[in-house]
């Protein structure tokens, strides 16, 4: 096994370890069922205004591992794309959080994906 595969399946380890640092999160594709994954979760209130000074603002993503998803996240071209789905995960006090995806960074080498998420409307 090489290092970068000792990557990838680190990676699908830490992310998907509940008893480690890993919550369980529902994701909802449009007009799909729901399926529940293990994540790492994060949310913060600490955001840059436009001169670089700290100010109140919430910031919530997940990172998760591409091989642990139950289904294909890609879309006719072949790239990771997580348009319009759902994100349904509790914080650190257990209150639900509901979320639509904003943004989506894949990691293709070591199959890591970060989620942005702004609230659910």
């Amino acid at each position: 096994m090489n290092i970068k595969e000792l990557a990838q399946r680190d990676i699908a380890k830490i992310t998907g370890n509940k008893k480690e640092w890993a919550d369980v999160a529902t994701l909802t594709q449009p007009s799909q069922q729901p399926f529940d994954i293990n994540v790492i979760h994060t949310k913060h209130h600490l955001q840059l205004n436009d001169i670089g000074l700290p100010v109140n603002g919430k910031n919530a993503s997940i990172s998760l591992s591409e091989s642990n998803l139950p289904i294909s996240v890609r879309n006719q071209s072949d790239e990771v794309d997580f348009r319009d789905w759902r994100v349904d995960v509790k914080d650190s006090s257990g209150t639900l959080c509901q979320y639509i995806v904003r943004e989506w960074f894949p990691d293709e080498m070591i199959g890591m994906i970060v989620l942005i998420l702004g609230d659910y409307e």
